[in-house]
């Protein structure tokens, strides 16, 4: 009886053994990391692939799947896959370069996002360095106060520190003592009469360990009813899934904003659908600058303004705010931006062996996109109409090149093609003028091309797709720019894999397109 009972125990033993798993876990070593310290990451019960993964992410993230990974490596400590361990520990050295904020770590299978353990959450806290601060821009000026009105900023985005997980605080130095300036960069204050005229203040930007960085600041004083603003800048800027494609994607973004120096822009692609966080970044444009932003809806678009927006409304795919330059006297401008359909797009055509100038239109209608800027036309025809009163802008991505642009003369630029695109002849049609062509009416010399600065292989078609375009007398363009801040990795076919541009500076696959006007008498 005990020999039955013992050979019965092993049976089960041995049959409980062959299908037993270890269980599948990760841990951390903290819950919590200065910036400079290393993140441990120990994990288990792996199925041992060579490309099995730790992955780093916004704490907004759910699912890896439906975010961008901020920091990585392979179960070997390396980003070269190897070593089919099932068990071991990697290390992130100073908390993978990550800006303080709180985040979640997965233990993910063979390169993809089946989850084995996770998520475990963790944050990373400010530390002290002995860099001091940097500010981008300096002098700088802010939007214009009004003698006797309450008047509100933010300049805490226009510094930061070269420092890995220092933080900043911000003081007024000097200047008329209408002004405060908190900790935070919040600027609160009501000008008397005795402002009036361009009042310069020198602020300052302290890090944790106390070193301290000066800028100078200028903000206009106008007197009531005297209000003078000459010029605006009106930029169009596709920001690539919300700046959701690069890394810390959202800091660049802000940054490029302050450096281009634009004063109202029509975003497309604003929603940050990659990283995981859905922010709506004219939304954080506007609350990390002081500024003001249209709401929600109308596809992808959005609209940020130095300047405060009164009305907001939608045409088809289009939104449209208005906005108020100066109260006394009164002073308007309305703009309208949009993003219009993707697909069949004309460049790809046109480099088709065999293509023509008709074959090319017609892959160009099948798309929707004729379709939408006749809607958006129809949509916003009194606002035309009134134009000579408030100047219209329309700003875009319109996914398709301009009639200005395939012209005979440049046609060696675009495979011999000389095309009549839909959008712009229509626009044209409707009495709005395309503000870069009355500046620099040559396509030859003054290509501007936006798509792509990454994907700008010579394989790629290069155009010019995103548009300021304008209508009424009160304005007149006087500068226009294809701006970008640092590209660092470049070269690409569109459907290459752009893993390196990740670290690009430049937040975007388009170049933006920044008009300077002048207001009219």
């Amino acid at each position: 009886m005990i020999k039955t009972l013992t050979f019965i125990t092993g049976c089960i033993l041995a049959l409980t053994g062959a299908t037993w798993a270890a269980p599948k876990t990760l841990t951390l070593n903290q819950s919590s990391y200065p910036a400079n310290t290393p993140i441990v990451a120990t994990f288990s019960g792996g199925p041992g692939n060579n490309n099995d993964w730790i992955g780093i992410f916004p704490s907004t993230v759910t699912t890896p799947s439906t975010g961008t990974y901020l920091a990585w490596l392979y179960t070997n400590g390396t980003q070269t896959p190897g070593g089919n361990l099932k068990n071991g520990s990697v290390t992130f050295p100073n908390a993978a370069g990550l800006p303080p904020g709180n985040y979640k770590a997965w233990f993910l299978a063979n390169n993809g996002y089946t989850v084995l353990a996770g998520p475990k959450a963790f944050s990373v806290t400010s530390v002290g360095g002995p860099t001091p601060p940097v500010w981008l821009v300096s002098p700088f000026s802010l939007r214009h106060a009004v003698q006797a009105q309450a008047y509100t900023g933010r300049i805490g985005a226009y510094a930061y520190d070269p420092d890995q997980g220092d933080a900043l605080t911000f003081a007024k130095v000097s200047g008329p003592a209408w002004l405060s300036v908190s900790s935070t960069g919040e600027l609160t204050g009501t000008p008397s009469a005795s402002d009036s005229g361009t009042n310069t203040f020198v602020v300052k930007a302290v890090d944790m360990l106390g070193n301290s960085t000066n800028a100078t600041l200028t903000i206009p004083v106008f007197a009531t009813g005297q209000e003078q603003v000459s010029q605006i800048k009106v930029m169009s800027y596709n920001l690539f899934h919300g700046w959701g494609q690069m890394n810390d994607g959202q800091n660049k973004g802000l940054d490029s904003v302050i450096l281009s120096g634009a004063d109202i822009i029509g975003t497309q692609e604003t929603v940050d659908n990659a990283s995981g966080s859905n922010a709506y970044q004219v939304q954080t444009i506007a609350n990390q600058l002081g500024w003001y932003y249209s709401p929600t809806g109308a596809g992808d678009s959005g609209i940020a303004s130095r300047y405060p927006i009164v009305n907001t409304f939608t045409v088809g795919v289009a939104k449209g705010v208005r906005i108020r330059i100066c109260t006394s006297p009164l002073r308007e401008v309305v703009l309208v931006n949009t993003h219009l359909d993707y697909l069949y797009y004309g460049p790809y055509a046109a480099k088709l062996a065999g293509s023509t100038n008709a074959s090319v239109l017609t892959e160009e209608l099948r798309s929707q996109r004729d379709e939408q800027i006749a809607a958006i036309i129809s949509g916003i025809s009194s606002y035309l109409s009134a134009a000579n009163t408030t100047p219209v802008f329309l700003t875009g991505d319109f996914n398709c090149p301009s009639h200005l642009d395939w012209t005979t003369a440049n046609s060696s630029a675009h495979y011999g093609k000389v095309v009549e695109w839909p959008v712009t002849k229509a626009l044209a049609n409707a009495g709005m003028t395309d503000s870069v062509r009355q500046l620099y009416p040559n396509p030859v010399t003054n290509p501007f091309i936006t798509w792509s600065p990454i994907y700008s292989s010579p394989n790629e078609p290069q155009d010019r797709i995103d548009f300021v375009l304008h209508k009424g007398t009160g304005v007149t363009p006087v500068a226009a720019q294809m701006f970008t801040t640092p590209v660092e990795h470049s070269g690409y076919v569109y459907g290459d894999s752009i893993t390196a541009t990740r670290d690009n500076t430049w937040p975007s696959d388009h170049a933006s397109i920044i008009v300077t006007f002048q207001f009219n008498p």
